[in-house]
């Protein structure tokens, strides 16, 4: 009875910490995630969640900074070489930054951008997002630049803290049309014709 109830509140326990993310359960195991979130399990665990093909185990992954595209995104970088190596590195050879604004969210990109330059915030003060259709390329002499750069022919403007880093973008203000107004004219006199 006792060991019953000890599986029962172990199985519980498991249950639990699967719910709330703590843990995952493979093949019926449970284990863990540790502080960097990677599971805790042996070798001999893993060789044996990857035989039975609970498990894949990636051989190569991508090394921290290393550049990943989309086709569309490639073929852009593509077009202009100094453009493509200088979106590995994130300067070109001037000094100008170079920055890929990807098919998507416009807000998006910018945060992106605004974080891989090292830029605190960026206030997106406006009320709708805009999607990017198409992928392309922005180089400029600095991030204020590829920023105006970027935003170019949307209804929107922006504002930099260049001490605190911080961008600002908001609605471009509606700019009302004067409405047509009548105008009556009444004419009093006499007409004389000369001759």
């Amino acid at each position: 009875m006792t060991l019953a109830a000890s599986l029962l509140a172990l199985s519980a326990c498991s249950f639990f910490d699967v719910v709330t993310s703590k843990a995952e359960r493979i093949d019926g195991q449970v284990f863990y995630y540790d502080e960097n979130g990677e599971l805790l399990m042996s070798e001999e665990q893993l060789n044996i969640l990857e035989s039975n093909g609970s498990v894949v185990r990636i051989k190569h992954v991508a090394p921290n900074g290393a550049l990943i595209l989309d086709p569309e995104e490639m073929t852009v970088l593509m077009q202009d070489r100094e453009v493509f190596y200088s979106q590995l590195d994130r300067k070109s050879l001037d000094g100008e930054i170079t920055v890929l604004i990807k098919k998507g969210s416009l807000k998006e990109n910018i945060e992106r951008i605004a974080k891989e330059e090292g830029w605190n915030s960026v206030n997106w003060d406006v009320h709708v997002d805009y999607y990017v259709s198409e992928p392309f390329a922005v180089v400029g002499g600095d991030v204020p630049a590829v920023v105006v750069e970027a935003l170019e022919g949307y209804p929107v403007f922006t504002g930099f803290d260049l001490t605190g880093l911080n961008i600002t973008i908001g609605e471009m203000p509606q700019v009302r049309k004067p409405e047509a107004a009548v105008v009556e004219a009444s004419f009093s006199g006499s007409v004389s014709e000369e001759k």
